[in-house]
């Protein structure tokens, strides 16, 4: 049936992909986790783990995001602990210098998503991202073509940043 289930309307959705990719996730930070151990001396083990954990959560709350709130959260979920994993393995110059990279593009691309998610919100009037397609889906958006232009080339431009600071 059409009918939307209660865990759809709200922050979160459950459907088959959320499910495939929390499952997903989690075999893949098991194996992550114990690939670890080898790498991080036992006197940040403790903090590795944890910052690990961190970034499953912050994956698994994305996955379920059914609203742009809780997706910029979970986003920054992820990229913070990211942050000090990158600086945990050797304290070194060239770790020190990745990480401060890492985190200044890391800032400036959730500034560029966070600005492109509150124009989106300014053209649809709400957050939740049923909704916004329920907005699309109508065709009211006409009226703000510009505004949901600009704010999908902001969301686009600053996913791709977030993409390019992970992989520098």
């Amino acid at each position: 049936s059409d009918a939307a289930r209660p865990l759809d309307t709200g922050p979160f959705r459950a459907d088959a992909l959320t499910w495939y990719v929390r499952g997903l996730t989690l075999a893949l930070g098991a194996v992550i986790s114990i690939i670890l151990i080898d790498q991080i001396d036992e006197g940040h083990s403790a903090e590795s783990q944890a910052c690990l954990l961190a970034i499953l959560v912050g994956v698994n709350l994305t996955a379920l995001a059914n609203d742009l709130v809780v997706l910029f959260l979970a986003l920054e979920l992820v990229s913070i602990p990211t942050y000090v994993l990158l600086y945990l393995p050797r304290r070194g110059e060239a770790n020190q210098e990745a990480a401060i990279k890492y985190m200044l593009l890391s800032i400036f691309s959730s500034a560029i998503v966070l600005y492109g998610m509150s124009m989106l919100y300014g053209a649809a009037g709400t957050t939740n991202l049923a909704g916004i397609a329920e907005y699309f889906e109508a065709g009211q958006s006409e009226s703000a073509t510009t505004l949901i232009r600009l704010s999908v080339a902001l969301l686009i431009a600053g996913a791709s940043w977030l993409g390019v600071a992970g992989l520098t």
